[in-house]
């Protein structure tokens, strides 16, 4: 979440004059990261207490899951190759690789580049300066063709993240409201014209082939660009379309409404990328100063909290921990000068082209439902510790499976409702050990520990602690610095429409055979 979320936000802040405490490089940096994970505390601490409601819209067809799930398998491809290490890090060996990986599924590769770790730094095409591309790959089965591109792997991948200039699609065919992220247009350019993908995908849709553009995170802006000019190059032919998971903003609003005819991207509850345009980073960057109080005062407590900790090392201590917080004494109060952030008028919008199917849920239990870019959920960066998990090609993969067997067999048993964390503004203890959730932290007793701290069992609904509900947590030792990894008791609940493994209480995991 930082590396993806630090660079723009910096820009915004640093453009609106506001500053950080410290000035050095990195310090910077790390400052901007702890306040961001204050404001995320501060946030579970608002869903802990008030647990917030899921968007509700029209339920996503089979059909749109079908085809979503069809692809996942080309949109790893060209990520498998690139595991590949030495001695077989080499361009023949990442395309033989997937050609390996194409053949076992039926599919016939026609071209390969850039698929191994050797060809990372050679991914541009010469110039002032060099035009930068992901890794691709042509393949074909029947009277399918399928252009599958990779996600961001390499420095190179995330310079072109990095070119987020937004840009017109220039094309005589294209609208004047037509644009994008100017770093994936000039990346979707050079694989269609310069490295002649163009030219490969117009002989096959010639010879009555169905073509589909294929990419997840980077890849999947990549292919939207690319489905846009191919289909502006040739408007003759049957269209082509494509299948595109966790898709980063990229189009403008125009864009993204014309695309609804040809894309289709599965989407997963908190994933950042979906979310990380210009104009929702300046929407953070008012949060993060407008929660400058609320860092200060959690940041001294917290400091506090780790001093206490480290005083009881070596030392024992009594079998309960008591949930009341000693008092801490109140952060100087500075004077905090008025600065001007950018509204959201000030920045013109990229989002998330084609039609959606935003996945959401717990626990393993997930629903889907069709949207586009307007969808409320969509409208914010989520800070939350799921923005980076969400973003993973394989937990999509999982969500979408989770949803086609739950629409296929309705659960036995209805999910407990959690019970609620807070009752009359007091932390609930935990219901196994009875102790403050935070007994078994280095930084106990502050709201902003609990936050992290406070699990729910997933079958009886109650509020446990980690060593209780243990899911390979790990805890503070008794030396500096030092943690313990507790055990992993996490189990199914398929009584329960939830198909991955989830944190349950121990006494609840005693009587797992009949969960």
């Amino acid at each position: 979440f930082v590396e993806r979320v630090l660079p723009m936000l910096s820009k915004h802040i640093e453009r609106a004059g506001a500053e950080m405490d410290t000035k050095k490089k990195g310090a910077k940096e790390a400052e901007l990261a702890l306040r961001l994970y204050y404001l995320a505390c501060g946030e579970a601490v608002k869903r802990l207490s008030h647990p917030p409601d899921e968007a509700k819209g029209s339920p996503a067809s089979s059909r749109e899951l079908d085809s979503l799930g069809a692809y996942v398998g080309p949109a790893q491809w060209l990520y498998a190759a690139h595991e590949l290490r030495a001695p077989q890090a080499t361009a023949a060996w990442g395309a033989w690789y997937v050609s390996r990986l194409c053949r076992a599924d039926g599919w016939r590769l026609v071209a390969c580049v850039g698929a191994s770790r050797a060809e990372d730094f050679r991914l541009a095409v010469p110039g002032l300066p060099p035009v930068r591309f992901p890794a691709w790959c042509l393949a074909c089965r029947g009277k399918e063709a399928v252009l599958a591109f990779r996600g961001s792997t390499s420095p190179q991948d995330w310079a072109i993240n990095s070119e987020c200039d937004e840009v017109a699609i220039c094309h005589e065919n294209a609208p004047s409201d037509w644009s994008a992220h100017g770093g994936m247009v000039r990346a979707a350019r050079a694989i269609l014209y310069d490295c002649g993908a163009a030219s490969a995908v117009a002989k096959l849709r010639a010879n009555g082939f169905r073509v589909r553009c294929i990419g997840h995170s980077l890849g999947a802006g990549v292919a939207a660009l690319a489905t846009t000019l191919l289909n502006l190059d040739d408007p003759s032919h049957p269209q082509v379309t494509a299948s595109l998971y966790a898709v980063p903003a990229c189009a403008s609003p125009a864009l993204a409404e014309a695309l609804k005819e040809t894309v289709e991207a599965a989407i997963l509850r908190d994933d950042v990328v979906p979310r990380l345009s210009e104009k929702h980073c300046a929407r953070l960057a008012r949060e993060v100063v407008a929660d400058d109080a609320h860092y200060r005062e959690a940041f001294a407590k917290d400091r506090a909290a780790y001093t206490r900790y480290c005083n009881t090392l070596g030392k024992k201590e009594g079998m309960v921990h008591a949930s009341e917080e000693p008092p801490t004494p109140p952060p100087p109060v500075q004077k905090v000068e008025p600065v001007r952030l950018l509204s959201d008028d000030d920045v013109r919008p990229l989002v998330p082209p084609g039609r959606l199917v935003f996945c959401q849920g717990r626990d393993g239990v997930f629903e889907a439902q069709s949207a586009d870019y307007t969808l409320e959920p969509l409208q914010a960066v989520q800070v939350t510790p799921r923005a980076v998990d969400d973003h993973s090609l394989d937990a999509i993969a999982f969500s979408l499976r989770a949803v086609k067997a739950r629409r296929g067999s309705s659960p036995i048993v209805k999910p407990a409702p959690l019970a609620p964390a807070k009752v009359d503004e007091k932390w609930v203890p935990c219901s196994v050990c009875g102790s403050d959730v935070t007994w078994t932290s280095s930084v106990r007793g502050s709201d902003t520990a609990r936050a992290y701290s406070t699990h729910h069992c997933r079958a009886c609904g109650q509020v446990v602690c980690a060593f209780c509900a243990p899911a390979a947590d790990s805890v503070a030792a008794d030396a500096l610095g030092e943690t313990l990894t507790l055990p992993d008791k996490r189990v199914t609940l398929p009584s329960r429409g939830c198909l991955g493994p989830v944190r349950v209480c121990r006494p609840c995991h005693f009587r797992a055979y009949d969960l």
